[in-house]
């Protein structure tokens, strides 16, 4: 069959100690999912999780032990830069139990999503980075997938993000308004899952901004790092 376009190229992710790479479908978020931020602990159990989605094609996956190239910002701009533990799933499913969520889960990996910090002035937060600066044309920078037999302790895991060696994000996995199993069961009842989806689970407090030239790391304890160079501006 011939087709009026290329047809896109499919989008797929290694995964640690395989060959075989992951093929990515849909890519999910949740908003405001960690207890400290924007004052969300008030809110636990309190109202449902909300969700966005992202073009895969966004997605940049960066080795175990390489530096991935982030793009310049504008001039004026800054780039926010915002660590979350990303969930891969492997079995799909519609309205699945929390208590079976970890069945559909294959694999986790790091997450260093990125937004830009000139989203337009009327858009409300918390939808102003997430729908506009960090999904149109934003890559979400990501590291190989690791399976979940492999990651006992995600429900704890620390996570933080640096810029040049400060500390910009710290938290801990535990502090997750909805855990890994519930954002599963919230989700699965809206859309029905695939295998190939991926659910970033939201970020902590002190989202890292970041400008031409800065180093940006992120890491999930058990799950590993990812390490970004932003690129300098070229002299006039």
């Amino acid at each position: 069959m011939s087709h009026v376009l290329p047809l896109p190229v499919p989008v797929d992710l290694p995964v640690a100690k395989i060959s075989e790479r992951f093929p990515v479908r849909r890519v999910y978020g949740v908003h405001r999912n960690y207890e400290a931020q924007h004052g969300e602990a008030e809110f636990r159990g309190g109202r449902p999780p909300g969700f966005y989605c992202k073009p895969a094609d966004l997605l940049r996956p960066v080795d175990a032990g390489e530096v991935g190239d982030a793009p310049c910002p504008l001039p004026g701009q800054s780039l926010y830069f915002e660590v979350g533990l990303i969930l891969a799933i492997g079995k799909g499913g519609r309205r699945i139990r929390a208590a079976d969520a970890a069945k559909h889960i294959y694999g986790f990996a790091v997450g260093l999503d990125m937004s830009r910090s000139d989203a337009p002035k009327d858009a409300k937060p918390p939808l102003q980075r997430s729908s506009f600066g960090s999904t149109f044309d934003m890559p979400t920078y990501i590291g190989p997938i690791v399976q979940a037999a492999d990651v006992p302790g995600h429900a704890q895991a620390q996570l933080w993000l640096q810029v040049n060696g400060t500390e910009q994000q710290r938290s801990t996995t535990a502090r997750l308004l909805w855990s890994v199993s519930q954002i599963v069961e919230y989700l699965s009842a809206i859309c029905e899952l695939h295998p190939g989806d991926l659910i970033y689970t939201g970020t902590p407090e002190g989202i890292g901004m970041a400008g031409a030239g800065d180093l940006v790391i992120a890491v999930v304890d058990g799950v590993g790092a990812v390490a970004l160079q932003v690129a300098r501006r070229a002299k006039p």
